[in-house]
């Protein structure tokens, strides 16, 4: 495991899950989130304890949550019992997302593209994952950060 992922695996170790409603404002960076998702197909990369992926599929997408951390994957599992809503979530790294088998409407992340390396190689592995004429959106890109 990096040091990255040995990271938030700590951060979520003692995690609780909570409720999220419909409308999050820290989600408005998604231009697409006030439509109507019902039946769009949703990739989340770097899914942490899964709150965006739980919000969307509230709006009715198809999500599929990745993170590379066990404890990253379990959070968004007990986030999506605990908020009663179904997701796939998926223990994989980004820069592996050309080996999933579908392909999504839109692919989202929040606090990740700094973390992709390197990013030249995932930019085609993401257009890969997206079906034609849809867009990834991505927020709050960060400073690197040092482990």
């Amino acid at each position: 495991m990096d040091v990255a992922a040995a990271h938030w695996d700590k951060v979520y170790d003692s995690f609780t899950p909570y409720e999220i409603s419909g409308n999050e404002d820290k989600y408005k960076f998604l231009d697409f989130s006030c439509s109507d998702l019902s039946g769009k197909k949703v990739l989340e990369i770097g899914c942490g304890r899964g709150d965006m992926s739980i919000y969307l599929a509230k709006k009715g997408a198809i999500v599929t949550a990745i993170d590379n951390t066990d404890n990253g994957v379990l959070c968004t599992q007990k986030m999506m019992d605990f908020n009663n809503v179904a997701l796939n979530v998926v223990k994989l790294d980004a820069m592996q997302i050309d080996e999933l088998e579908n392909t999504f409407d839109y692919v989202v992340g929040r606090y990740i593209l700094h973390h992709i390396e390197p990013f030249n190689q995932f930019v085609p592995k993401m257009s890969k994952v997206l079906n034609t004429g849809e867009k990834g959106s991505f927020g709050r890109i960060v400073p690197r950060i040092k482990f």
